[in-house]
């Protein structure tokens, strides 16, 4: 008898506990940032920016699962092409990623990594009337991330490594250079309905 009631106490204390633990923050929250973009992983570098939406549920205080859906555009570097300087059209790449996020901290700075893994969809690009194109691209990548919550500001540094071919640019008679299909993505936005609920030390 004194075994059972021991046990309910027991088990009682761990479901206090397991609820203090994550009573500080609410369960669901959304990520809104803008995305300052740079790719250099091919013989023709990128840059650009989009928006990027990440609807989470936190199972704990410190772990989130959630998504990501980005859209970015990325402005090609002019390139020399049979002699000529040229530029190519400006392309997009669609995220869809799901994701996980890990906070080190419960404190108001709460620095994290996370890490997300979906699909890609990056469109074709071309250089008017010369014939020279790049053919649009779907597939799968990884996206590793850091970065740090103050409050409801946030900001995070990640890359997307997208798998597969690379695109190339195909033009006759000149050997075809590879536009940057990778890049790094600079997150700064703020986070809705994510703020703590509880003072710090309480």
């Amino acid at each position: 008898m004194r075994t059972r009631i021991a046990a309910v106490i027991l088990a009682a204390g761990l479901a206090s506990t397991a609820r203090a633990e994550s009573q500080n923050y609410p369960p669901v929250r959304v990520d809104l940032t803008l995305v300052l973009a740079y790719g250099g992983s091919g013989d023709i570098t990128a840059w650009g920016g989009g928006l990027a939406v990440e609807p989470k549920y936190s199972l704990t205080d410190q772990l989130s699962l959630g998504l990501r859906f980005e859209y970015t555009g990325l402005v090609s570097q002019s390139y020399e092409l049979g002699g000529l300087s040229v530029s190519m059209s400006a392309r997009g790449v669609l995220a869809i990623l799901a994701k996980a996020d890990y906070y080190f901290t419960t404190t108001s700075a709460r620095p994290f990594v996370g890490l997300g893994a979906g699909y890609y969809s990056m469109g074709s690009s071309d250089l008017g009337s010369t014939g020279a194109s790049a053919s649009a691209f779907q597939g799968f990548g990884l996206f590793p991330q850091f970065g740090v919550n103050f409050g409801g500001f946030r900001m995070a540094l990640g890359y997307h490594a997208i798998f597969g071919e690379a695109q190339t640019v195909v033009v006759s008679g000149i050997a075809p250079p590879t536009l940057s299909k990778n890049y790094l993505a600079f997150d700064i936005g703020g986070t809705f309905g994510g703020g703590r609920t509880t003072i710090y030390g309480q």
